[in-house]
């Protein structure tokens, strides 16, 4: 009789009894190998998040910071001399409260003031050595360097499949810089069209203080002159105020061998009042950096000055505050001069006195009121490209 197709044992049913057992080992090794992976999944794409609201809290305090860095009324340091190195850290640690991370408030940071070099990406902390000399790429910034980590904010990022393996948390840092520097370019649009002597800087600037000369009690007024007729006009003093100048006119200044500026259409030749009035309301048509030439307008332009005083604080205050190009010498009109700088001027009035027009005005105070934007690296005549982030 033949045996049964159905009696014979099935082919898998064959296999040794001893290595059954081994199916559990590799499955104990393949629930390991999936929770490591899933542990790099889950936990590192959360330290990843907490990463990125950490650098947003560096890089939101070191803005902060760096808005301190040169005298401005906001940050409480409008007559302090700048840069303004213990504001600007005071400021970058303050703002740390409004920042969090994985839902903690930030708390702790290594917060520091100096100089940025934009071409070696180096920071250097404020004092500096003695013997150092900043360069033109190295420009005024705030570092701020955070981290989660045991000793600090409460610890790394939280973790969930790999406290498996004994890692309760993922130590985390972020680091930022944020720089804010006078301008050594200006974008257009930003420019009053008349331009200013380094003669009148030299005079009327604190360069130890990066800040306006202060005109004592008893100041005698600015006397400007006509020197084809002898005509003068004077120009009070304010104590304790910044010297108030007569800018923008082919005369002198007495006393001083400066005159006191002219109109500018930039990188033009075109002084035609119809295209710097057109200026006065739209700024500058194209870049002007230092180094670059300025055309000075030949002639008085009269009709300009009411222009100007229509919008100076005497006016709607539209123009109060400007920025103007700083030339090598403005006292030879139809010509070109070299920019050497950019300044802030608090424009007061459009004044005549007798046939003396000129536009009476200061060098401002705070370097807030005359942000622009534009490359930085210039030197420092109270213009400020405002904050921005350098790493």
């Amino acid at each position: 009789m033949m045996p049964s197709i159905f009696s014979k044992r099935p082919r898998w049913s064959m296999v040794p009894r001893k290595q059954k057992g081994a199916v559990a080992v590799i499955t104990a090794f393949a629930l390991v190998s999936l929770i490591g992976v899933g542990a790099f999944a889950i936990d590192f794409a959360h330290a990843y998040v907490v990463r990125n609201e950490l650098q947003n809290s560096a890089d939101a305090s070191a803005l902060a910071g760096a808005s301190c860095l040169f005298p401005s009324v906001g940050c409480g340091s409008a007559l302090l001399p700048g840069p303004t190195w213990d504001t600007a850290k005071t400021k970058a640690a303050g703002y740390l409260g409004n920042n969090k991370a994985e839902g903690r408030t930030i708390t702790q940071a290594n917060t520091e003031a100096g100089y940025w070099n934009l071409s070696s990406s180096v920071f250097t902390a404020a004092p500096v050595v003695s013997g150092w000399v900043p360069t033109s790429s190295d420009v005024p910034a705030v570092r701020v360097n955070i981290t989660l980590a045991d000793d600090s904010n409460g610890g790394g990022a939280t973790t969930f499949l790999s406290r498996i393996f004994g890692h309760s948390e993922i130590p985390l840092n972020a680091v930022a810089v944020a720089v804010s520097a006078p301008p050594s370019g200006v974008a257009p649009a930003q420019l009053i069209p008349f331009a200013i002597s380094k003669c009148l800087y030299d005079t009327y600037w604190d360069t130890a203080t990066n800040s306006p000369k202060l005109a004592p009690a008893g100041a005698p007024p600015i006397t400007v002159v006509d020197p084809k007729n002898g005509h003068t006009a004077s120009v009070n003093q304010v104590s304790g105020e910044p010297y108030i100048f007569p800018g923008v006119s082919t005369y002198s200044i007495s006393g001083t061998s400066c005159n006191s500026g002219q109109w500018t259409s930039f990188e033009q030749k075109d002084d035609s009042a119809s295209n710097l009035k057109d200026m006065i309301t739209n700024g500058n048509p194209l870049e002007l950096s230092i180094g670059d030439d300025a055309y000075l307008a030949n002639g008085k332009m009269d009709t300009l000055y009411s222009s100007i005083g229509e919008c100076s604080k005497a006016g709607t205050g539209k123009c109060q505050y400007g920025v103007a190009p700083v030339v090598e010498d403005s006292s030879n009109p139809g010509t070109w001069s070299k920019v050497v700088a950019f300044a802030c001027v608090f424009i007061l009035s459009d004044e005549k006195t007798k046939d003396i027009r000129y536009i009476k005005m200061q060098m401002a105070k705070s370097n807030s009121e005359c942000n622009v934007s534009g490359n930085p690296g210039g030197v420092n005549y109270g213009a400020i490209i405002p904050p921005r982030l350098a790493l």
